[in-house]
């Protein structure tokens, strides 16, 4: 029974880890999870033209019918909107998906809280700009990243880098 709760506490404690912005994937980053049929892992950087970065987040929407699939990082606890003139997080995407690409960011987990951006390259990074308004959310929640909603994926492959 000891080893049982000793067991239940570190799963529960390691579930629970808390993950702080920024995030630039540069070394490992807990709490990183795909979800309906997509794969989330850090990578070498396909391309740094436009970021120097020696890593990057990968998100790979595999199956063709999931179309929500994409990756999220739990428990995020620096979100610090409050205080800010402005509520925008930005993070650099680089895909060879076509011009005009939504990419959804969500905050979810107490609240949900949704904004799109859209590509503006192909082949290339770009910074993307997603602004939650106001009032912005605070305290702790997971990041989801949900490249191309509404689309089935089948390879589409999108990588992420400095949220």
């Amino acid at each position: 029974m000891k080893k049982l709760i000793i067991l239940s506490a570190l799963i529960v404690s390691f579930s629970t880890e808390a993950q702080s912005l920024p995030f630039d994937f540069e070394s490992t980053t807990s709490g990183m999870v795909g979800y309906d049929g997509a794969t989330f892992t850090i990578v070498s950087n396909p391309s740094t033209t436009g970021n120097a970065s020696a890593k990057a987040a990968k998100i790979v929407k595999v199956n063709a019918g999931d179309l929500w699939a994409g990756g999220k990082i739990t428990n995020v606890t620096s979100l610090s909107f409050c205080c800010s003139p402005t509520s925008i997080l930005s993070m650099k995407v680089y895909t060879t998906e076509p011009v005009g690409t939504v990419i959804k960011v969500k905050l979810e987990n107490p609240y949900t809280s949704e904004v799109d951006a859209i590509t503006t390259v192909s082949g290339a990074w770009e910074t993307l700009k997603f602004d939650f308004g106001i009032p912005a959310p605070t305290g702790s929640a997971d990041l989801v990243i949900m490249p191309q909603p509404f689309t089935t994926g089948g390879g589409n492959t999108f990588f992420i880098d400095d949220i």
